[in-house]
Parts: structure tokens; sequence; C-alpha cells
């Protein structure tokens, strides 16, 4: 039994180590790395992410992802839409899609999905969203929903080109993409110290039968 607690040890901390990576959904996860941040991007599904390609007049679409400051600063975050372009017809269909934005269910922001102006950090067209500590993870959710007497329908294919999150700390910096590398070691040294444990176990029991058919055999 001793060997199963092990095993069952071995196991709790792999995922403890490693959980963060293997859960499911988005993720934002960023860290410093000298004056800039980064977040994993193979952690974002950026086709799926923010990425509709029609807009229905009263329809309501909704993103999840969570943020994880992986930094030692504490960071003020920011979140912007960039538009394709500046036709008079997307403008008009902005103009008429309101965003609601949720920090761990708590409503943050909702108004027209162009967002707000902050002139102390020298950002435009954003939505202020928290305060984030380092090491302190939330869940952001949103609510993009196109005016429902909005008489222009038709096909608006991806209206907005990319979304961008913004940190500020003394200076704004926007938090970049770039691919990490996890460590497969622990993954490795784990499953090598449960084969052992196995063959351990195993032969404990081989001996100890050998031993108590041993002990039979004398009784007779």
């Amino acid at each position: 039994m001793k060997y199963i607690k092990y095993l069952i040890v071995l196991l709790t901390a792999l995922l403890f180590f490693n959980g963060e990576v293997l859960a499911l959904g988005n993720k934002l996860y960023f860290k410093e790395d000298g004056n800039k941040l980064y977040y994993d991007e193979s952690l974002v599904e950026k086709d799926v992410f923010m990425n509709h390609k029609e807009f229905v007049p009263g329809k309501t679409y909704i993103d999840n992802i969570i943020i994880k400051n992986g930094g030692m600063r504490d960071y003020t975050l920011y979140f912007k839409l960039l538009p394709k372009s500046q036709s008079v017809m997307e403008n008009k269909i902005l103009n008429n899609l309101n965003l609601k934005v949720y920090i761990n269910k708590k409503l943050v922001y909702s108004g027209n999905i162009k967002g707000e102006n902050y002139s102390e950090v020298n950002l435009n067209g954003a939505i202020k969203l928290l305060k984030i500590k380092a090491k302190e993870k939330v869940d952001f959710k949103s609510e993009i929903t196109l005016d429902s007497n909005y008489g222009d329908i038709g096909n608006y294919d991806s209206i907005y080109s990319d979304w961008l999150f913004y940190a500020y700390n003394n200076k704004l910096i926007e938090i970049i993409p770039q691919k990490t590398k996890y460590n497969i070691w622990p993954f490795v040294i784990t499953g090598i110290l449960i084969v052992i444990i196995i063959i351990v176990y195993k032969i404990r029991k081989k001996k100890k039968n050998e031993e108590t058919n041993f002990e039979n055999q004398h009784i007779i």
C-alpha cells in the first residue's frame, strides 16, 4: 500500500506543477522578460477568441479567457480591439456594437465596443480591466451584442482585425505573443518513477508470496 501512496504523491506533484498547462480553455499567461511582457500564444485559440465571422442584430457573442500575471510586479490591465479599417460602413456597425466585460463575474465595463480614452496612460479606444497582482489569476469574459434595431444586415466579416492587452506599471507595455517550449522532464521523470515503483512493488509481492509458500511448506 505504501507504494501506491508514493504514486499518488508523485501524480499530485505533477498536476500541481503542470496543471495550468493542461487546463482547458484560452489562457493569457504573461510574464516579464527584461523590459517586455510576453504571453504564450500557443495557449490562445486566436481563430476562436474574439473572432466572430458575422454579426446578427440582437445576438450576443461570448468569449472567455483566463488571465494570469506570471511576473513579479503588479499591473493595471487594459484591453483593446483594433478596427480593420475606417470605412463608413464598418464605423457604422462599430457604433452599434455594445460590449460588456466581466472580471471574475464582476462587470467592469459596459458601453460601446470602441472603448474609452485614458489620457493618464496615453491610450485611446481601450477598456480598463483591473489592477492584477503578481501571480494573480482572473477570469475574463466579454459579451458583444449588435443593437437589435440595426438595419443594415449583412456579413460583416471580422470588422476588427485583432485584440490587444496592455499592462501599466510606471509605463504602458503591450503584452506581445511568444511561443514557449514547455519542460517535459517532469513528465519523463514522473513516468520513470512510476515504472520503478511498479517493478519494486511486484518484486516485493513476489518475494512475500515465496516466503509465505516456504513457511506453509514447513508447517505441513
